[in-house]
């Protein structure tokens, strides 16, 4: 089991932008907030074990850990971050959680 952590950065938004994790291990992912407000994550599919729930990040502290669902298809699970912290000239594409074997 591996906990892999996602910095949310002023001017820049997730870091990294897509962390690898596995389901077979039970990965965990939390998110880190690093900037002066709150944040909320929202996953439109939901790889994790626990319930799906709008993730809370506030400001300048950690989110509540996620453990990976063992039954998760392999791919990618975009989310977005609400209020965007994006760079003015925007992300290649939403941030996403990689699930692997």
């Amino acid at each position: 089991m591996a906990r892999q952590r996602i910095d949310l950065k002023e001017g820049v938004g997730a870091d990294p932008e897509t962390p690898t994790v596995s389901k077979g291990k039970g990965d965990q992912v939390f998110w880190r907030n690093k900037t002066k407000r709150g944040h909320t994550i929202l996953f439109a599919v939901w790889p994790f074990v626990e319930p799906w729930q709008p993730i809370l990040v506030p400001a300048r502290k950690d989110s509540i850990v996620f453990t990976v669902f063992e039954d998760a298809a392999n791919g990618a699970y975009d989310y977005t971050i609400e209020p965007s912290i994006n760079p003015p000239s925007g992300p290649p594409a939403d941030p996403s959680v990689l699930v692997g074997d």
